[in-house]
């Protein structure tokens, strides 16, 4: 029996793989647990990537809410010197 990749499958999930072919992957995956465990695999990625993303999404709206001189480039501090008025720690 042949199993298919993780590639194939996402594709699938992905609704990439149609007819005669996606017939035979949704069948095959169904019947195999190999290529369900990968399934499962491939949705578990999708799921954390989207959380991932949900955490960047929300951390950018945060940072674009902040005035200009709380964004600062962390390059300046170099040496423990901080320019007059910025923000630290001790």
């Amino acid at each position: 029996m042949k199993h298919f990749t993780a590639e194939e499958i996402d594709a699938w999930l992905d609704g990439n793989v149609r007819g005669l072919r996606g017939w035979w992957l949704a069948r095959h995956v169904r019947c195999c647990a190999a290529c369900r465990k990968v399934r499962e695999a491939c949705e578990a990625d999708r799921a954390l990537l989207h959380e991932i993303r949900q955490h960047v999404a929300a951390h950018e709206a945060v940072v674009r809410t902040l005035p200009a001189t709380l964004v600062v480039a962390p390059s300046i501090y170099q040496g423990g010197a901080r320019p007059p008025g910025a923000p630290g720690i001790g």
